[in-house]
């Protein structure tokens, strides 16, 4: 299974519960084809930057979840079918990677030797 972020916009002619639900159908989708719904944001009424079939606002919902790629169509035939949705976006979401402070393995703590034990070392060896 892959890891994917579904963005979509929900008409703001649906109340603020009717969106809910209509997000909760949509993760119920996921379900339906074998998919792992991981997180859901609730609906949050924006103000579009340009009109998206005639509509000036928009509730937008954010939903990551894993799924197989070939069920990836299937999801989008069914996000396709809903009326109420005005657009929408799947992305894949890569692997993330850890910082480097994090990536990086410690190394052990060296002993610290005396310079009076190390003196004698290198005074052994040049004899």
């Amino acid at each position: 299974m892959k890891h994917y972020e579904l963005v979509y916009l929900i008409s703001p002619d649906l109340s603020s519960d009717q969106a809910r639900a209509l997000a909760e159908k949509t993760a119920g989708f996921i379900n339906e084809l074998s998919g792992l719904s991981e997180k859901i944001t609730e609906p949050e009424t924006k103000k579009l930057a340009y009109p998206i079939k005639k509509k000036q606002t928009a509730h937008i919902v954010c939903l990551s979840f894993s799924l197989s790629a070939e069920r990836v169509k299937d999801l989008d035939e069914k996000i396709k079918s809903e009326n109420e949705i005005l657009r929408y976006m799947i992305l894949e979401k890569k692997k993330e990677k850890l910082p480097k402070e994090k990536r990086m393995i410690e190394k052990p703590k060296e002993k610290k030797v005396e310079i009076e034990k190390m003196d004698k070392k290198i005074d052994e060896i040049l004899k």
